[in-house]
């Protein structure tokens, strides 16, 4: 009897243990950018063993990038308060410092969501004739593209609109979602459109996603969601980007939503009026 339960007992803890996914995997997903999977996959850790700090610190960071500020910065602070004295516990004690700075600049920024960044814009420009023709490269990748602009179509109460053609040759918007962009993007964006233009009046867009991370795996729907969104703002013809980063249409993919903000529709409404 004694050894059958000794034997449950191992069983238990092997199953237990077996569902704390190895740090290195946790890490692949945090270096490809997949921060939602990663702060799952570093939670487990942390489930199974509390105590593993080098775990905890990459949770915070991943919760911090996937903005969920609160939740990060309460493990961050956990980290400085247990750990006072170690390198790990200084750097965190600054990391949250920095969350909360970030927390406090959000609350402050959605309170002021008014106005709008059109005066800033290098250049603006619009389709004259709704709706707009857009084709998405089918795949993976389709049904968010196309819920990206829908955003716009929605937000805006309808001041843009499209239509989905089938064939490429039909559309004046086009969507790929490609391993390699031959034109230079920044390290902080994974899309680019070209915009062709008459005087104020959009002809064409043919906008690039790169699918793929540094490490050659598919993004996420998630991941790829915002940047069709920014991208497909560009296509609407706001050329430039806004100088705050609660806008969509902010310099980099990092912004503190996944959504537009009232000034992206404001900024929108300008160009249209």
């Amino acid at each position: 009897m004694k050894k059958i339960l000794f034997l449950v007992l191992s069983l238990i803890i092997v199953t237990k243990s077996s569902l704390a996914a190895d740090f290195n995997s946790c890490k692949v997903l945090y270096d490809d950018q997949k921060y939602n999977n990663a702060a799952n996959c570093f939670y487990q850790r942390i489930k199974a063993n509390p105590n593993d700090i080098q775990a905890r610190f990459y949770y915070a960071a991943s919760l911090y990038f996937d903005r969920q500020y609160n939740l990060s910065y309460a493990q961050y602070k956990y980290i400085a308060q247990k750990y006072p004295n170690t390198e790990i516990g200084k750097y965190s004690k600054a990391e949250a410092a920095k969350v909360y700075r970030r927390v406090t600049a959000i609350k402050k920024a959605r309170e002021n969501d008014t106005g709008d960044y059109a005066g800033i814009l290098n250049y603006r420009s619009k389709w004259y004739k709704m709706p707009v023709k857009i084709w998405v490269e089918p795949g993976p990748y389709k049904t968010t593209a196309l819920k990206a602009f829908y955003e716009w179509q929605i937000k805006s109460s309808g001041l843009v609109n499209f239509s989905i053609v089938a064939d490429p040759k039909y559309a004046q918007i086009k969507v790929y979602f490609v391993d390699t962009i031959n034109d230079p993007v920044s390290d902080h964006n994974i899309g680019l459109t070209k915009l062709r233009y008459i005087g104020n009046m959009n002809m064409s867009a043919n906008i690039q996603i790169l699918q793929r991370t540094d490490s050659n795996q598919m993004r996420t729907n998630a991941q790829i969601y915002p940047v069709v969104l920014h991208e497909a703002g560009h296509a609407l013809g706001i050329s430039g980007h806004s100088d705050r980063n609660n806008d969509i249409m902010y310099e980099n993919n990092f912004t503190n939503d996944t959504h537009l903000s009232d000034r992206d529709i404001n900024t929108l409404r300008a160009i249209y009026k």
